[in-house]
């Protein structure tokens, strides 16, 4: 080997020497653990040997051991003799032996440094050796090939400052006095272990080349080296003899441990044996025998670079981060908020970050000239805001902290352990790569005291004068530490009152404070409540009663005595004066009487001053009147008389004196079909003050005193035209035909209709005050029952002819309704009195008797009186009136009619027309007519095609019968009537001096006719019949005896006589005709009737 050397020296070829994780090592090696940070953290450290070399991965106990910050390696401190190996290898070591033995050299090399130099106990190293323990084996044996009896093949150990080396030899027999291999060297002490000039212990580099003599030499010429920190110390101990021969005494089946063996797990501490305390950076062994300049060039390789580490650190800060715990007690307002950057306190975080390569000089590959190593931030804070040092926040990670040094706000008033957390990590200064993972920074936040935080306070609710239970005042605040608010003081007192302590009851006053007491600082101590007395001036308060604003500042103190910053309380001051109006249901006051109405008021105030009571506005619809005097209306801005004055337990009130205008009320306020009221309005009102008696201009807050006006019923006001109407009277053509009214204007006095038009009075009125609180009733009827007349048919659903048309005994109506409100001789209905002009407006009126007078009549029944033609009191469903009676109101309107209007009389037979329209039947008989006429109909429309036929014949002459019927109706006044008709056929035809006694006796006949008519209620139509057949008659014979019979005209002369009757041939005229001469007579007819 020594010659192979010196070959390559001579030729001046190195071996290559490549960068292997360290930079300048010689390369080859079996096995190399650089024991890498990352691979620290994990627990594993994998063989970094280049090349295809066995897998061998160590695995550290984690209990046992531990990382070195900022280097690479593995450290120990575990002294303890009762554990296994700290870190073993996996699996054996059997390939890496298969390797030696083919070579039959070895190298192994390590950088480690020892911690501990003084136990007086050997301490392993690093040991191939079983992983099993058998009891037969002696302590500190080495294994021997022909027993195998032995638990280690190699060992390196430690004993005080000196190194030794253990190997297993050849086979020899054993020793019985040491029963111990002869083969197994212990060359103690072998080796100095290197120390510094302070005989500190520091890191080294090991290594130990394993081989055989080559040929021609002999093995005492050593083939074994040791070397120091790259130097060969082989001339400090007596060198093995031996040639290395794994192949013979080593085992396959052993595994490769470090600080410790399984021995050791066995062992107690009386052998003299425990683990080794040191640090490990480095183990490699290469399968030959490294040459001096390889191993020299090893050493000077050093280590593979070492990453930065961060030690996990506990910053204590002070709450809010302030930098002296109380330090701005001064400034109280620094705590209500999150303080200035500035004012922050900060630390510094480089002690954090290890580096061995540039911070540890005993290192091996320290090089103070290096780059330190940067801080990063990792991660964010959870809550509080993380800051440079200058003040710039931080707000996103992977941020490098300049300087190391931080500043952090926590989160307002809080505190405790760990309050927060962030992570950072560092780069190399040299490679820039991170360190391995991120390391925790955790924030304890110290409490501090605060002071407490006043609350400036804008008062809702208003103090009112005098009254305690509003002029009591909490200094508000908060404590945000929980040490209780104490007290107060008072910095500024009000500028309209006093301030007063407060009792423990809560509610009493106590002594005033004043400024006599106050600080230093200028303050007035206080309690946490203080009283308000207004001193101000009550005479001129606003609308709403407001006097005033006002205000005073306060500060808090804790137990602490600590002092708030200034707050401030405001607040508006009201009088404690007030009106208190009773409801409008207390009392009533009665329509257009003079009614009591009371006011009443309070003074909250302790004092309960006397009372008065001024008028602040007025009612709508009546007067006020101060009872000492009820002639003179009270006026805004009075003041009544009397004082209202505090029983002990209340204001009794003061009586006023109200009177409504004229017809006014506003109770009840619906009508009798609980509508509401036409026109109905609000409760009457007015507003007053209440105000202090001895000095009337502390005045309250006006109130507003409403007033309930009962109705009292008033009749019903009629009005209608005066004096006389004339009109003509009607016959069916110009009835049927008429278009237009003759129409009596308001006020009409002797109004004559110059047409033959129907009267249309438009000038009837009716007026109630009452607002249609009850219906009334409404009669309505002629003094001889010749004429009709009709409501206004646009509105005749307004009158209620209904429900009144039968007695009800219930209540005790006996009276019923009339007619129907369309020509009707008599009518008599329910209607509310606003209704009633727009019915009678335009109400008519027609009559067919000519030269006769009549009388209408329109009465109004307001009221309550069933005997008088009012409604029963129990159909009033309105109980909210005063009713004192019937009252009954009339207009009459009288009626002249004249004769007809002699230009529509066109045709002397056709008196009647149609002959409902002379007859004027009631309208019961004409529906029974009309109702008679449906069901022959309806029995028509049910027979059979064949029956019908049959009986076709008998209803020709039931159609012939009813037409008969029909000419025959005006003739039911009576037999003398239609005698007188028939004997007077014949008085057209007479000639000369016989006219007269036929006319004379067709009249007496007529007369007779007439006063029967009367007696049946059909006088009017049959006296029309005979005065148009006088006409008639006169007509026949002024044209030469013209004579009418059926639907033919027959002249016969005038000296033909007739067999039956020569009077009726002579004058042409019919019964009927003669009966209607005579009583065409105007000396016939009855006086006009006289005037209601």
């Amino acid at each position: 080997m020594q010659a192979l050397l010196l070959l390559t020296l001579c030729l001046g070829v190195l071996p290559e020497v490549v960068r292997a994780g360290r930079s300048g090592a010689t390369t080859g090696e079996v096995l190399l653990y650089e024991f890498a940070q990352s691979q620290c953290a994990a627990g594993e450290f994998t063989n970094g040997a280049a090349g295809s070399q066995p897998a061998l991965t160590l695995t550290r106990d984690t209990s046992l051991t531990s990382c070195i910050p900022g280097a690479v390696g593995v450290s120990s401190s575990e002294t303890t003799s009762h554990v296994g190996p700290n870190v073993r290898s996996a699996a054996t070591w059997s390939e890496v032996l298969d390797k030696l033995k083919i070579s039959n050299e070895m190298t192994i090399e390590m950088w480690i440094k020892p911690l501990d130099a003084s136990s007086g106990l050997k301490e392993e190293i690093f040991t191939i050796a079983s992983e099993s323990y058998e009891s037969n084996w002696v302590a500190d044996s080495c294994s021997t090939h022909d027993t195998g009896n032995g638990w280690y093949d190699l060992k390196v150990e430690q004993k005080d400052s000196k190194l030794l080396v253990k190997w297993a030899g050849q086979a020899v027999t054993k020793s019985s006095a040491t029963n111990q291999p002869e083969a197994c060297k212990d060359y103690s002490p072998i080796i100095n272990i290197p120390k510094d000039g302070d005989d500190n212990l520091i890191p080294f580099h090991f290594a130990m080349t394993f081989g055989q003599a080559a040929a021609g030499e002999v093995a005492s010429q050593g083939v074994q080296k040791v070397y120091i920190n790259g130097a060969d110390v082989a001339g400090e101990f007596d060198i093995s003899d031996q040639n290395f021969t794994p192949n013979d005494s080593f085992h396959a089946d052993y595994h490769l441990d470090f600080f410790s063996s399984e021995f050791l797990h066995h062992t107690p501490v009386t052998d003299n044996f425990r683990p080794w305390p040191g640090n490990l950076y480095l183990f490699a062994m290469y399968d030959k025998v490294l040459t001096p300049s390889e191993v020299a060039a090893n050493y000077n390789a050093k280590l593979g670079n070492s990453l930065p580490t961060v030690t996990a650190k506990t910053i204590t800060i002070n709450e809010e981060a302030e930098v002296s715990s109380g330090g701005h007690y001064s400034t109280p307002d620094w705590y209500g908020s999150a303080p200035p950057v500035s004012d922050l306190a900060s630390f510094d975080l480089t002690s954090q970050v290890k580096d061995a390569d540039v911070d540890t000089v005993d290192y091996p590959n320290y090089d103070g000239s290096a780059a330190a190593p940067t801080l990063w931030v990792g991660s964010l804070p959870g809550f509080g805001n993380l800051y440079q040092n200058d003040g710039t926040e931080i707000t996103a990670t992977d941020t490098q902290i300049v300087s190391n040094t931080l500043k952090f706000r926590p989160v307002l008033n809080s505190n405790g352990a760990s309050v927060d957390t962030f992570q950072v990590y560092a780069k190399d200064g040299t490679t820039s790569e991170p360190s391995v993972g991120l390391t925790t920074i955790t924030i304890n936040v110290t409490a501090v005291n605060d002071p407490p935080i006043p609350t400036n306070e804008v008062r809702e609710a208003a103090v009112l004068v005098g009254v305690l239970t509003t002029s009591i005042f909490d200094l508000a605040g908060t404590d945000v530490d929980d040490v209780g608010l104490t007290g107060g003081y008072i910095s500024a007192f009000p500028a309209h009152g006093e301030l007063y302590a407060i009792e423990s009851d809560g509610t009493t006053f106590g002594a005033q404070y004043t400024s006599a007491t106050a600080d230093s600082d200028g303050d007035v101590q206080v309690g946490l409540k203080v009283g308000y007395k207004f001193t101000g001036d009550e005479s001129a308060p606003s609308a709403t009663g407001f006097l005033t604003n006002d205000q005073f500042t306060f500060k808090l103190y804790d137990a602490a005595t600590t002092k708030s910053k200034t707050a401030t309380t405001s607040f508006e001051v009201f009088t404690s004066l007030e009106a208190t109006p009773v409801s409008a249901d207390t009392f009533s006051c009665t329509e257009e009487e003079l009614s009591d109405v009371v006011l009443k008021g309070n003074d909250q105030s302790t004092e309960n001053r006397n009372l008065r009571y001024r008028i602040d506005s007025l009612p709508s619809h009546g007067q006020l009147f101060d009872p000492v005097d009820t002639t003179t209306p009270l006026a805004i801005g009075d003041i009544v008389t009397a004082e209202d004055v505090h029983d002990g337990s209340a204001y009794p009130g003061v009586t006023i004196k109200y009177k409504g205008e004229a017809d006014y009320f506003n109770y009840p306020t619906v009508m009798y079909n609980t509508s509401t009221v036409n026109g109905g309005s609000a409760l009457e009102s007015f507003t007053y003050n209440a105000v202090v008696a001895s000095a009337t201009s502390a005045k309250s807050l006006p109130a507003t005193q409403q007033i309930k006006v009962v109705n009292v019923n008033d009749e019903t006001e009629l009005t209608g035209p005066s004096g006389e109407i004339a009109i003509y009277a009607l016959n069916a053509p110009q009835r049927a035909a008429r278009t237009e009214f003759c129409a009596i204007e308001a006020n009409a006095e002797n109004v004559r209709c110059t047409t033959n038009e129907v009267a249309q009075i438009t000038s009837v009125y009716a007026n109630e005050v009452d607002k249609d609180v009850d219906r009334v009733v409404v009669h309505i009827y002629t003094d001889k029952q010749n004429g009709r007349f009709s409501l206004n048919n646009d509105v005749l659903g307004l009158a209620d002819f209904v429900s009144c048309n039968i007695p009800k005994i219930a209540t005790g109506r006996t009276w019923t309704c009339k007619g129907d409100g369309s020509s009707d001789a008599e009518m008599k209905f329910l209607a509310q009195p606003s209704d009633l002009n727009r019915l009678l407006h335009g109400f008519e009126y027609e009559n067919f008797v000519q030269n006769s007078w009549e009388n209408i009549t329109i009465v109004v029944y307001d009221g309550i009186g069933n005997d008088e033609g009012c409604q029963p009191e129990a159909e009033h469903t309105n109980a909210g009136s005063i009713r004192s009676g019937c009252f009954i109101t009339n207009v009459t309107i009288t009626m002249r009619v004249t004769e007809y209007d002699p230009e529509s009389v066109t045709d002397p037979t056709d008196v009647c027309g149609w002959l409902p329209n002379c007859m004027q039947l009631p309208y019961q008989v004409m529906l029974g007519m009309f109702g008679a006429v449906l069901i022959m109909l309806c029995c028509i429309c049910s027979c059979i095609k064949r029956k019908c036929r049959r009986r076709s014949a008998r209803r020709k002459e039931a159609r012939e019968a009813k037409k008969k019927a029909k000419l025959e109706m005006p003739e039911i006044a009576g037999r003398d009537l239609e005698e007188g008709v028939r004997d007077n056929r014949g008085g057209g035809a007479l000639h000369g001096n016989g006219f007269k006694d036929i006319a004379s006796k067709g009249l007496g006949m007529a007369e007779g006719g007439l006063s029967k008519a009367k007696k049946t209620g059909l006088g009017g139509p049959a006296v029309g019949i005979a005065l148009k057949g006088v006409k008639m008659a006169e007509k026949k014979l002024n044209s030469g005896g013209a004579a009418r019979r059926g639907s033919k005209e027959t002249l016969i002369p005038s000296n033909s006589p007739s067999k039956k009757n020569p009077i009726r041939q002579q004058s042409g005229m019919s019964e009927k005709d003669e009966e209607v001469a005579k009583l065409s007579d105007p000396d016939a007819l009855p006086p006009p009737p006289a005037l209601l």
